[in-house]
């Protein structure tokens, strides 16, 4: 092999290990920068809170607050789309939030509640048919060192969502 042979012949091998490099690190980026997609059917329904422990920098005790079924209703659909729903103030029906978005893994539940402070994600304590627990620690800052842990049921009001 004559040295140009050998100089072509190591530049191909280094184009093709930097070509496997590249989409290797292509892959883990997408990996790193995924969302998720998963939207578990446990998770899909309407929720009700019934209970809610609180605290944060400003008031570290706990504060325990509970509501009446029907009171906080959050909703999670199959798509991966979501809202909140309250009683309006005449009881008349529901006030909707929505544009919210989630995901569920690993015993996790992010919820993008499109207020602009992106996903917000819940350490999932419990989750069967009836009953959900999701707990929020606040390790970042963004939220005044938060921490609650609500309670949910598996409800089924009837909210329009347009």
């Amino acid at each position: 092999m004559t040295t140009k042979q050998l100089s072509q012949s190591r530049l191909l091998q280094l184009m093709l290990a930097l070509a496997i490099t590249s989409t290797a690190l292509i892959a883990c980026d997408k990996d790193d920068e995924n969302t998720g997609n998963s939207h578990p059917a446990e998770y899909v329904g309407q929720w009700s809170m019934i209970e809610s422990i609180q605290s944060d920098n400003s008031f570290p005790s706990p504060s325990t607050t509970t509501y009446p079924e029907g009171k906080m209703i959050l909703i999670l659909n199959s798509d991966g789309t979501g809202c909140e729903a309250e009683p309006n103030w005449d009881n008349s029906g529901y006030d909707v939030w929505d544009g919210y978005k989630w995901y569920a893994q690993d015993s996790k539940l992010s919820i993008d509640y499109g207020d602009g402070d992106g996903y917000v994600t819940y350490q999932v304590n419990e989750i069967s048919d009836t009953r959900m627990v999701l707990e929020f620690t606040d390790t970042e800052g963004r939220f005044d060192g938060e921490h609650t842990i609500e309670t949910y049921v598996k409800t089924n009001f009837d909210i329009t969502t347009d």
